[in-house]
């Protein structure tokens, strides 16, 4: 669909608030018009027969990039409020075999509209269960990039993730690389962290990921009992352990690293690898903050995430963003962080930490991905900074409309995919389903403490 956007403002790489035309052909930003009668000249002279949107009282951002996040546990956001972060996961790896396919494709399809909603028209989606969230994905009309996970083993405490057999392992990794798909979906591979899998087969799978031309994606770091527990596994912490292996290149991408020591801080910081925070669902599990200063000025790219709805129960990536910005103001008083950096990391570094060029930037020729949100009719909306693009307007409402590859997603709020009503009900229910027997267990576990 061919779209043009006519006298409005939006967001320029530079992080100035422009007035102007967007022109969208061919999922690409073709032409970008400053003036209302140049424009209107290309309209009255050109073969344009797209759709045409007044731009007036509204504002255009590069389509947001939530660089990792768990769909379908949308299904236990807010639910473990007080709980360790090895309860919760020892929990949801129980909760994992409860849950089907089915509801899993609508739990997900769900989380995919939520996001969009706010703006976010591409996630870095990690799975071990790939086919429901793909299918949910082409449905949702996102941009994704989807991490498949396999693990052979388990080295950490409480309930297992699902392992299976090095043999099943990369036969199911054959089968997913060889995924039916469209071209606004892109893949990975990896294993859930360095606890669940030997240090060959990670390096085997590496392997595979590099002669696919995937990255290698896994967690690593989260919080100080994961990386104690590498440590007393492996020998070393976890990076120091992965850069043992020889896999952290610039086809690696690490999730979490919020537990650091100095000696990996520099170490990843020379390291070309990729990288994506989560800082709200870090802080929720007490699992430490991520060091974006000392690492934004190394050779790593850098994306931020919201993780999963049981460790961040507002799973919003506007609050994420805004909680790393004042975090690092505390970490650091000597030097401080701009937001538009931690703007870079929610657009054009986040997608730049999933392997994507040409996603994150309003720009001549860059992909048209485009989130556009109301403003009131008397905000000064020419005079606004990023922070308060973000706290006055992104914060505070849903996107009017969403260009996800020149394709109109959202419509004038409505969610153009499917039936919102449908799908809102089918998550309810499957919510409710799944969330009373574990609300059951969680209250036996309050009483026992």
């Amino acid at each position: 669909m061919d779209l043009v956007i006519k006298n409005t403002h939006f967001l320029d790489r530079h992080f100035q608030i422009r007035f102007g035309s967007i022109v969208m052909e061919k999922q690409k930003i073709k032409r970008i018009f400053y003036s209302e009668s140049e424009v209107n000249t290309f309209l009255a002279e050109s073969s344009f027969s797209g759709r045409v949107l007044d731009g007036e009282n509204l504002v255009c951002i590069p389509g947001l990039t939530n660089a990792h996040l768990h769909p379908s546990k949308d299904l236990y956001r807010g639910l473990f409020l007080g709980q360790s972060l090895p309860t919760i996961l020892s929990l949801i790896h129980q909760q994992n075999g409860q849950e089907s396919d089915e509801d899993q494709y609508w739990a997900s399809l769900y989380s995919y509209k939520r996001m969009i909603q706010m703006g976010v028209t591409t996630t870095g989606v990690f799975t071990s269960r790939y086919e429901p969230d793909l299918k949910a994905a082409e449905a949702s009309g996102i941009r994704c990039f989807i991490t498949y996970a396999v693990n052979e083993k388990w080295n950490g405490n409480g309930v297992s993730p699902q392992v299976i057999s090095d043999e099943q392992a990369f036969e199911r990794v054959d089968q997913f690389l060889a995924s039916d798909r469209s071209e606004r979906i892109s893949l990975s591979i990896g294993t859930s962290s360095e606890l669940t899998s030997s240090p060959q087969f990670m390096k085997d799978l590496y392997e595979v990921a590099k002669r696919n031309e995937v990255l290698f994606s896994l967690h690593v770091s989260e919080g100080e009992t994961q990386s104690n527990k590498c440590k007393e596994v492996h020998g070393l912490h976890s990076v120091e352990f992965l850069n043992s292996l020889n896999i952290l290149t610039e086809n690696t991408l690490l999730i979490h690293a919020s537990f650091l020591t100095p000696k990996e801080v520099e170490l990843v910081a020379s390291l070309p690898i990729k990288l994506v925070s989560c800082p709200l669902a870090n802080a929720f599990a007490q699992a430490g903050l991520f060091e974006l200063l000392k690492l934004s000025d190394g050779k790593c790219s850098i994306g931020l995430g919201t993780d999963a709805g049981m460790i961040n129960p507002q799973n919003n990536l506007m609050a994420d963003a805004l909680f790393s910005y004042f975090s690092q103001r505390v970490m650091s008083r000597e030097r401080q962080v701009d937001f538009e950096k931690i703007f870079k990391l929610i657009t054009v570094d986040g997608a730049k930490a999933l392997g994507l060029d040409q996603v994150g930037v309003i720009e001549e020729g860059w992909t048209a991905d485009i989130a556009i949100f109301s403003v009131p009719e008397q905000a000064p909306i020419n005079e606004f900074n990023p922070l308060l693009l973000v706290s006055e307007v992104l914060m505070t409402s849903s996107a009017r409309y969403v260009v996800i590859g020149g394709e109109l997603v959202i419509d004038d709020y409505k969610f153009k995919p499917t039936d919102e009503e449908f799908l809102n009900q089918k998550f309810y229910s499957i919510k409710s389903r799944l969330t009373a027997p574990l609300m059951e267990h969680l209250k036996e576990l309050e009483s026992v403490n």
